[in-house]
C-alpha cells in the first residue's frame, strides 16, 4: 500500500496543482499542525489530495476534500490517513458527494430546507427572506462533514455518526445546529445568524457545548 501511495504521489497533474496548493494554504487558518508554510503538516495534506485525485482520475481533485484529509491527519499519520481517505470515498459514500454538479448537495440542501422550515421556522424565514438559501450556508456542512463549521469535539462526534449512518447523520447535524442556535437568534439581523452558522467552530457559547449539542442531535434525530 505504502508503494502504491508513493507511486500515485508521482504521477503527473499539473492542472490541480496550484488548486490543491491554495486549499492547503487555507487550511493553514484550521489547527497549528498546518500553519507552517510547506511544513511536514501541509506537505503530508498536499500529497494525500494528490495521491487522492491520482487514484481517481473521472473525479479528480475537488475543494471540500482538504477540510476531509485535514481532518484526519489530526489523528493518524500520513499513509493511514490516505488509507481511510479512500474507505470514505468508495465504501462510505464520499465520492458521489463530489460528482461533478453536486446532485447529493441538492438533495441534501432540499431535505435541509424543508426540515428547517417545519422545525426552526422563523429562523428559516429570516433567512430565506435575505435570499440565504441553503446552498449558502450547508455547503461546507456537508463536503467537509461539519469540519471547522463546529467545535472540533462536536464536529468529531458528526463526523463518527456520518461513518456510522451515512449522509443522515449529516441532516441531523444540519438540523440540530439551527436548532441550537434558534433560541438566543431569534428576532436577530439575518448577518447576525449567517455569521453564527458559519462561525460556530470559534462559537464559545455553552449551546455548544458538547453535551448540549449532542443532546440537541438526538432531538433533531428523533424528529
Amino acid at each position: 500500500t505504502e508503494r502504491n501511495y508513493e507511486k500515485l504521489c508521482l504521477v503527473r497533474q499539473p492542472a490541480i496543482g496550484e488548486q490543491i496548493d491554495m486549499d492547503v494554504l487555507r487550511e493553514s487558518r484550521t489547527h497549528e499542525r498546518f500553519v507552517r508554510r510547506y511544513g511536514a503538516g501541509q506537505r503530508a495534506l498536499f500529497r494525500i489530495l494528490w495521491a487522492t485525485a491520482a487514484s481517481d482520475t473521472e473525479l479528480g481533485y475537488v475543494q471540500g476534500m482538504s477540510g476531509i484529509a485535514a481532518l484526519l491527519l489530526l489523528f493518524t499519520d500520513e499513509l493511514s490517513a490516505f488509507c481511510i481517505m479512500q474507505k470514505l470515498l468508495l465504501v462510505h459514500g464520499m465520492r458521489d458527494a463530489y460528482l461533478r454538479g453536486f446532485p447529493l448537495l441538492e438533495e441534501f440542501c432540499t431535505l435541509h430546507d424543508a426540515l428547517a422550515a417545519r422545525h426552526v421556522p422563523t429562523m428559516r424565514a429570516a433567512l430565506d427572506s435575505s435570499g440565504m438559501v441553503p446552498q449558502v450556508y450547508c455547503t461546507e456542512w456537508f463536503l467537509k462533514c461539519f469540519y471547522q463549521r463546529l467545535p472540533l469535539a462536536i464536529a468529531l462526534h458528526v463526523f463518527d455518526q456520518f461513518v456510522a449512518d451515512g449522509y443522515s447523520a449529516l441532516l441531523d447535524a444540519s438540523l440540530a445546529t439551527m436548532m441550537a442556535f434558534a433560541p438566543r437568534l431569534e428576532g436577530a439581523p439575518v448577518e447576525q445568524i449567517m455569521s453564527a452558522l458559519q462561525d460556530a467552530a470559534d462559537d464559545s457559547d455553552s449551546s455548544l457545548a458538547f453535551d448540549e449539542f449532542r443532546s440537541t442531535l438526538d432531538r433533531a434525530h428523533a424528529l
